[in-house]
């Protein structure tokens, strides 16, 4: 897994995303399409199965684009978070054709 530890944001200030994911291994995309994609931001230090950890999550179709679902090319357009000032762990999820869920990248946010 990746680390992905974006620049901190102002509450309410919008976060600018990221433009382009392009998921390979060993040069290549997975063999199964990807079939949906989210971002998932929760309070850092909590597990994201525990309740209320989930602050706010971006789900493909509309808050993580799939350009090419059997290359694995995705964006995430910038968006307005959601959560209150403090430190925010991110995941970023995909679930394949065949029903795999893998976590791609995983990182933390700050909201100041």
């Amino acid at each position: 897994m990746t680390a992905y530890n974006p620049d901190p944001i102002y509450a309410g200030d919008t976060w600018p995303g990221i433009p382009a994911i392009s998921i390979l291994i060993d040069a290549a995309p997975p063999v199964a399409a990807v079939a949906s994609a989210r971002i998932v931001f929760f309070r850092a230090g909590k597990d994201l199965g525990s309740t209320p950890a989930t602050g706010f999550q971006l789900t493909s179709p509309d808050g993580v684009g799939i350009i090419n679902a059997s290359t694995w090319s995705m964006t995430i357009p910038p968006a307005i978070l959601l959560l209150d000032r403090g430190d925010w762990s991110l995941q970023f999820k995909t679930t394949d054709a065949d029903g795999i869920i893998k976590t791609w990248f995983a990182g933390t946010l700050t909201i100041l």
